[in-house]
């Protein structure tokens, strides 16, 4: 915040960069944190990596929406924020994470914006990303794939055992508004040794580590790839292993199998 970036320059001087990687959309003291960074620079840059909002909204990203993330920026909101300490944008590019994140990057000093970040900034206008109806049209469209999530899997779970990958809050999320329980999914695998053992909050399905869960599902059982945001890595890596399953790849978009 800016009490700590106070501190920092009063010790070290001026950053020639400054990054924040997935972090401002979770903290509460939002325009102290943004402060701060501005008071870190003089001639360095501001490098902020987000979940963006045309990807949440156009690939139905809404097992993102829970406690921890306090904000939802679109490249318009974020930039008019920092603009208000004097933070200017002049680059976007993309990033993988969270399932689609952009790297916006700033400076105090004046800096030659570029076409890409004129170009985006103009699609988001072009699209109403900013305006209260295309979140309720997302609020809509979350409802119908949530309902589909939940047909495909107790129809699917009806004739193959069905075992979940990935026990996250995003997963934890979909879960609960899909209303998927125990009766369809017998466990969530996850390779995090603290939450083996354990159970999925609010849906209590236990978590059970990857030797485990693979034996649980056998040759004929069906992956619900919960932690579809890693899909190419996951699905990769059990391809490899010669683990040729049925898998439901919940988003991004609609449901599918792979």
């Amino acid at each position: 915040d800016l009490r700590v970036a106070g501190e920092i320059r009063a010790e070290h001087g001026s950053a020639d960069v400054v990054i924040a990687r997935n972090v401002i959309p979770h903290v509460k003291e939002i325009h102290s944190i943004i402060g701060g960074i501005a008071h870190l620079l003089d001639d360095g840059i501001a490098v902020i990596e987000f979940h963006t909002a045309s990807r949440i909204v156009t690939e139905l990203h809404y097992d993102s929406i829970y406690h921890e993330h306090l904000f939802y920026f679109s490249l318009f909101t974020l930039v008019s924020l920092c603009e208000r300490y004097g933070l200017r944008a002049f680059e976007v590019f993309d990033s993988p994470i969270s399932g689609g994140s952009r790297v916006l990057v700033l400076a105090r000093t004046n800096r030659a914006v570029s076409s890409a970040l004129r170009d985006e900034m103009a699609e988001e206008e072009a699209a109403g990303l900013n305006d209260h109806r295309a979140w309720e049209a997302f609020g809509r469209a979350s409802k119908l794939h949530a309902l589909e999530l939940h047909d495909v899997v107790q129809n699917r779970s009806r004739g193959s055992r069905i075992v979940g990958y990935g026990a996250s809050a995003r997963s934890s999320t979909m879960l609960n508004y899909a209303g998927i329980t125990s009766d369809c999914v017998a466990a969530v695998i996850d390779e995090n040794p603290y939450k083996q053992g354990r159970y999925t909050p609010g849906t209590d399905l236990p978590i059970v580590s990857r030797p485990k869960g693979l034996d649980l599902l056998g040759r004929e059982g069906t992956l619900l790839l919960l932690a579809w945001n890693f899909a190419d890595e996951i699905l990769g890596e059990l391809r490899r292993d010669g683990i040729n399953n049925d898998v439901i790849v919940p988003l991004p978009g609609s449901v599918h199998m792979a």
